[in-house]
């Protein structure tokens, strides 16, 4: 199953709109980032196909920078549309997943919450994690600088709950 990175993000901000907990762009993508780690080693599957990306803050999903970029540093006050294939409506992206997987999330959501977008980015920014191996990376070239689920898997990376 297909799930677009925008409707995990709306899951977020449906969360944090709740606890009244602001999210700047920054926040999210890191959000969404420690997200797709904790799935990706406790189910053994992508919880996305969006591909990450290793950029000066830390990791990014291209959509989800895109889908928020007009609102800066401020936070984010519309949630993320795609335009349906069949009617060419706009329509807002939701999550839908069977509920022990969306409790999982859910859980997740929570936790990351509670820490600052600078927080979350420095938790991103540690050595030996997925993004500092491709930041630094020691080959001549990185094209597209991905992170991908083997460097993720090799990191054994759940930095943000240092």
């Amino acid at each position: 199953m297909r799930i677009d990175v925008r409707a995990v993000a709306n899951f977020v901000l449906n969360t944090a709109k709740q606890g009244e907990v602001p999210i700047t762009n920054m926040a999210i993508n890191k959000i969404v980032y420690f997200m797709y780690v904790d799935y990706l080693v406790s189910f053994g599957e992508r919880l996305t196909n969006a591909k990450i990306e290793a950029w000066k803050h830390g990791p990014v999903f291209r959509e989800l920078y895109s889908a928020f970029n007009r609102f800066g540093d401020s936070p984010i006050s519309e949630l993320a549309t795609r335009i349906d294939p069949n009617t060419g409506d706009i329509i807002v992206c939701e999550l839908s997943l069977d509920p022990d997987k969306t409790e999982f999330l859910q859980t997740i959501v929570e936790q990351l919450l509670k820490l600052s977008a600078s927080r979350l980015r420095n938790l991103s920014h540690l050595p030996g994690s997925p993004w500092d191996k491709v930041w630094n990376h020691q080959q001549l070239v990185n094209v597209g600088m991905e992170i991908s689920d083997e460097i993720i898997l090799s990191s054994n990376s759940n930095g943000w709950r240092h």
